[in-house]
């Protein structure tokens, strides 16, 4: 009878691993609806990801535009780890704070540096955005360009 349990137990836990490893593979990434401050800090992240630095400075504020040229904000990038773009990112929460929408994410980071060196760390961001000529714009340096590089002037 034990050893029928046992039998049982393995098949089990080998179709339930069989099912998440499908799942863990077919799974596709939220898309969130165009023009909501969701999907700017998709776009934010996928152009991170990329190293797209001009679709992530034309998501800036007319104001931190004007504060940071295009080279400064680049120069500022390449200080980014190369950790960052190995991340998933998960939507926890958006709220309105007087005039600004604020887009909470958790982000984890994943680190491979070796057969036994392999983690992940988790923490969270907030995005600040407010809506420009009708497209939602970061109104504060959104991580990963946390700040612009200022020129020696």
């Amino acid at each position: 009878m034990t050893k029928w349990w046992l039998i049982g137990a393995a098949a089990f836990l080998a179709v339930l691993l069989i099912v998440s490893i499908v799942l863990a593979l077919t799974s596709k990434e939220a898309q969130f609806a165009p023009g909501t401050p969701e999907h700017a800090v998709q776009t934010l992240l996928r152009a991170a990801e990329g190293d797209d630095l001009e679709t992530a400075y034309a998501m800036l504020s007319q104001e931190l535009q004007q504060k940071c040229e295009l080279e400064n904000f680049a120069d500022g990038g390449r200080y980014r780890s190369r950790d960052d773009r190995d991340i998933r990112a998960t939507l926890r929460d958006t709220r309105l704070v007087g005039t600004t929408t604020v887009v909470d994410v958790q982000v984890t980071r994943f680190r491979n540096s070796g057969p036994f060196d392999t983690g992940e760390s988790t923490y969270g961001r907030s995005y600040d955005l407010r809506q420009e000529d009708g497209e939602w714009k970061f109104t504060e340096y959104p991580w990963p360009y946390d700040y612009c590089l200022e020129s020696d002037e």
